[in-house]
């Protein structure tokens, strides 16, 4: 019974987590083709513009780097539909799997309850009043009808 138990709430975990697994991997894929292609540009017109490799050379070497960050761009594109595909389900399914593994052992034995949000119920705030004598008191604390209420006597 708590095998059975253990297994559904770690297939309730991956499936609330599998969209964000795969937000991040996508992103990754996207932040490695910009830095790649970014370098690649700026190395490109720094040795067209400095000449580094002589006069003769300096043309097709931007061209070379250029081509490089433009077939790097298009392999991690490709990485990343494959991967988004049914290909890298099972990986992204296996991942989750172990992270839940590690969140539960080091957290406790209810990992779901730990990451709940609480903000439906919002605590509620102590009413507070003025009494006669300008004194702010919870409401609690103010006296009732019955008890006699005790004065303090201006004084001017």
């Amino acid at each position: 019974m708590s095998d059975q138990r253990e297994k559904a709430a770690m297939r309730a975990y991956i499936e609330r987590k599998l969209p964000q697994a795969r937000r991040e991997q996508r992103l990754g894929f996207l932040i490695g083709a910009l830095v790649t292609a970014i370098v690649m540009t700026i190395l490109a017109w720094v040795f067209t513009a400095t000449g580094l490799f002589g006069s003769d050379a300096p043309s097709w070497i931007g061209m070379v780097l250029l081509t490089i960050a433009l077939f790097v761009g298009s392999l991690l594109h490709t990485l990343s539909v494959v991967l988004d595909g049914k290909f890298g389900e099972p990986s992204l399914r296996r991942n989750l799997a172990m992270r839940y593994r590690i969140e539960k052992a080091i957290y406790g034995t209810d990992v779901d309850a730990l990451f709940e949000d609480d903000a439906a119920e919002k605590p509620k705030r102590d009413a507070y009043r003025l009494t006669d004598d300008g004194e702010i008191v919870a409401e609690d604390e103010l006296p009732s009808a019955d008890e006699p209420a005790v004065r303090r006597k201006k004084q001017f």
